[in-house]
């Protein structure tokens, strides 16, 4: 493995790691873990481990942290400039082709998964 690709499994590594521990910590999920199997998916029968994270949760979460995002961060960083408070910044990008999706903040969403399980979600 040269020396970039490593640098960016650790970095994908790491923020792996994170998600997992803040989805014990709040309480989401408390067997929340890494499958471990990177990037290898197609070549192995473990269809349950279909995402970087294994949760109970109704996602599939795959993490990427890499420099080539810079460029999505610019219309992030707008949208948290263009906030006003009590809000939450919440950006929606589209791209053609693809779907409309909705970006908000690793806590905020946290926080709102909390409450919509609190209320109920998703029975």
């Amino acid at each position: 493995m040269d020396k970039e690709r490593f640098g960016s499994v650790k970095k994908g590594n790491r923020l792996e790691y994170q998600i997992v521990k803040d989805l014990i910590k709040s309480g989401l999920d408390k067997y929340a873990r890494r499958t471990g199997i990177r990037g290898k998916r197609a070549l192995t029968d473990r269809v349950s481990e279909d995402a970087d994270i294994h949760t109970k949760l109704p996602f599939s979460i795959e993490a990427k942290n890499e420099e080539k995002l810079k460029g999505f961060y610019d219309h992030w960083n707008q949208a948290v400039r263009q906030n006003t408070k009590p809000k939450e910044p919440l950006l929606v990008i589209k791209s053609d082709g693809n779907p409309i999706l909705a970006v908000v903040d690793w806590q905020e969403f946290l926080f709102l998964l909390l409450a919509a399980i609190k209320g109920g979600y998703p029975n």
